[in-house]
């Protein structure tokens, strides 16, 4: 558990230096409810450098975005999903492919609050469709996270309907719903978030706050694995009530835990239990903590490790604070005084730009009237090892080229001298593997002496992501990662 939550910092050199607090937006209107993408696959991530956001005038309430311009650090182009007279509120977005994603919230355009939602096409938005319209609120849209795991072109989303939660397909038949936490007597259900088990399985997990006579505010969630059916409701047993789920990409539940009006946000493994503090003080409360998820590679072949750019709300002796993660660790953050109590903070991935994954923590503040969007960059290289032990035998593994490839590329390594003792020719091994760790193809296996070899990847009849190479040479190994675009 603590490799999942604590980087190894010496995983990386020449870290790029990091972004201080900018003020993203100076409307003459309000804005807020700050949102960025949600990625069905992690390899869709390099077109889509989109702000997500709520225009509120008068009583009205529309949904726009902001495009990313790598180039110049800046937010740009706005663009309105939604632009009429209705309550359009608590969008989520869906990347689905290179070219395209999905947008969905919920509004109140028929007299009750539905959900609606909107696809984009090469940016282009289109017509809005209404969905889950019944006469109850359908509220609380949420996008099931990592769907890439399934063979279709999904957008699968939970959304919450009179206490109870359902899961829809956006793109398939929306009509056709999963019950998943069924509202019963005084029992209701809020806060849903689902997500596939990523690098554990193929299952669906969903988590729920639920409410009873009995007990209020407590974490449950349940799995739905290859039978198709959901299984039992577990309860998180954790004193204290819980708030703001969220689900990673290994099967960790994150939250917000509240115990006598103290919060502090935690980390449970959902396969085996562990607990994990992750911001807490016996002074300060910590909460609204939010967080997006990548991968990065250590020196064993196919390890994976999150790293995970973060903000947070931070209160401290009455004041309000958003503390914003700006390198791997935790003592490395920015914080900063906000002088609205619900400041909405958000992360996001954008993108990549020479070699780092671009994200950027939003939170919402009052400026001169209005409320305005403020922000923080993060850069974290794109999980290249470099571990001055790991190269000990003066072994080099390189960076393909080009990267992004399509559907070509050019791996290169190096073998210094005839590997041991007794001058054998080292085996070498050069393997590539899909973003689960699964094995495509090996692309060398023989003893091979010293010299510089090149060796020519083709990935025609492969999915646009991202793919591991990792070479192996006795005891040494790197891997390294590269990024097929079609």
């Amino acid at each position: 558990m603590k490799k999942f939550f604590f980087l190894l910092l010496f995983f990386f050199s020449n870290v790029p230096a990091q972004s201080v607090i900018k003020q993203i937006t100076d409307f003459n209107f309000d804005v807020g409810s700050p949102s960025f993408s949600v990625y069905s696959m992690e390899g869709y991530l390099f077109q889509h450098g989109n702000l997500f956001f709520e225009v509120h005038n008068g009583d009205s309430v529309n949904i726009a975005a902001l495009k990313y311009n790598f180039e110049n650090d800046e937010f740009e182009d706005l663009v309105y999903i939604t632009r009429d007279g209705f309550i359009n509120q608590n969008q989520d977005v869906l990347i689905t492919s290179i070219n395209s994603s999905v947008a969905a919230w919920e509004t109140d355009r028929n007299g009750n609050f539905d959900i609606a939602y909107s696809k984009c096409e090469n940016e282009i938005w289109q017509p809005v469709q209404i969905v889950a319209e019944t006469e109850e609120d359908e509220t609380e849209i949420s996008f099931v996270k990592n769907q890439n795991i399934f063979a279709c072109e999904c957008a699968l989303a939970v959304f919450n309907r009179n206490g109870s939660v359902f899961m829809i397909d956006l793109l398939n038949d929306p009509t056709l719903e999963d019950t998943v936490f069924a509202a019963n007597g005084s029992v209701t259900y809020s806060q849903p978030v689902a997500s596939s088990g990523g690098l554990i399985d193929q299952s669906l997990i969903a988590a729920a706050i639920r409410d009873s006579a009995n007990v209020t505010y407590e974490l449950v969630y349940r799995i739905k694995d290859d039978s198709g059916l959901w299984g039992e409701i577990n309860t998180i047993e954790l004193e204290g009530e819980q708030r703001n789920p969220q689900l990673d990409l290994v099967g960790n539940i994150v939250f917000d835990n509240i115990v006598n009006g103290k919060s502090s946000v935690h980390s449970v493994n959902l396969e085996n239990g562990d607990e994990e503090i992750i911001f807490s003080d016996s002074v300060d409360s910590y909460f609204n903590f939010k967080t997006v998820y990548f991968d990065v590679v250590t020196k064993e072949v196919i390890d994976y490790y999150l790293m995970f750019p973060y903000v947070l709300q931070k209160q401290s002796g009455g004041a309000n604070f958003v503390v914003a993660s700006t390198d791997y660790e935790y003592d490395r953050d920015t914080s900063a005084a906000v002088t609205i109590t619900q400041p909405q903070p958000s992360v996001g991935t954008l993108g990549f730009v020479t070699g780092n994954y671009v994200s950027y923590s939003v939170w919402v503040d009052s400026v001169d009237g209005h409320t305005n969007l403020f922000g923080v960059k993060r850069l974290d290289p794109i999980g290249d090892v470099n571990d001055d032990e790991n190269n000990r035998n003066g072994y080099r593994l390189y960076q393909n080229y080009p990267n992004p490839f399509n559907p070509t590329t050019t791996i290169e390594y190096s073998i210094p001298f005839v590997g041991n003792a007794n001058f054998a020719y080292p085996t070498v091994t050069l393997k590539i593997y899909d973003i689960l760790g699964s094995e495509i193809t090996t692309l060398v296996n023989e003893k091979q002496h010293t010299g510089n070899y090149s060796i020519r990847f083709n990935a025609t009849n492969l999915s646009s992501g991202i793919y591991f190479y990792s070479l192996q040479i006795g005891e040494f190994t790197e891997t390294k990662k590269m990024i097929f675009l079609k």
